[in-house]
């Protein structure tokens, strides 16, 4: 037997230990959480219809996060940022980071299968070669790593349903 995941408001709560007067949701969807946690703005790119109940209705861009510098106490981005290449998608956690205050936490999931979707060979070792670049790409980045899970190396394969909703890698950076 396998534990295989574990639910994401584990990951959520870890933001929420100093109490944050504001969170940001990238890609919130129908800003689910802020039934279970306080103080969240919620971004939802306009065009999706599950966003209807987002306070933002826009894209992240470079340009929200260079008008929005260390606005905001937390983050996450729960499979919201996983568009692209590596290099594209390092340059998103880049940008979100920008957006927290220095001290500050942000929760990152992300779907090494989607990631894949970016490359043309689909085979499995390629996908496996993916998760190691993934996990290399966030251990390279400047920011200090609080916590770390990858339920692909406890099992070997991404959850069918709890890998595209949860993240092959759930990761916290703290500014």
């Amino acid at each position: 037997y396998k534990i295989g995941f574990k639910e994401i408001f584990y990951y959520i709560s870890w933001l929420y230990d100093n109490n944050p007067k504001s969170v940001i949701d990238l890609g919130a969807g129908e800003c689910f959480w802020k039934r279970w946690f306080p103080n969240i703005t919620s971004l939802e790119p306009g065009g999706y219809a599950s966003g209807e109940h987002a306070d933002l209705h826009m894209d992240f861009t470079k340009e929200f996060a260079d008008s929005h510098i260390e606005e905001y106490d937390c983050g996450m981005a729960i499979n919201s940022l996983h568009f692209g290449k590596l290099i594209e998608v390092e340059n998103n956690i880049v940008q979100a980071m920008q957006i927290i205050k220095p001290g500050g936490k942000f929760l990152f999931t992300l779907s090494t299968g989607m990631i894949g979707t970016y490359y043309k060979n689909d085979n499995q070792s390629t996908k496996d070669l993916l998760v190691e670049l993934t996990k290399q790409m966030i251990m390279k980045l400047p920011y200090k790593l609080v916590l770390f899970d990858c339920p692909f190396d406890r099992l070997g394969y991404e959850f069918p349903i709890q890998g595209h909703i949860n993240g092959t890698i759930r990761f916290i950076l703290e500014k």
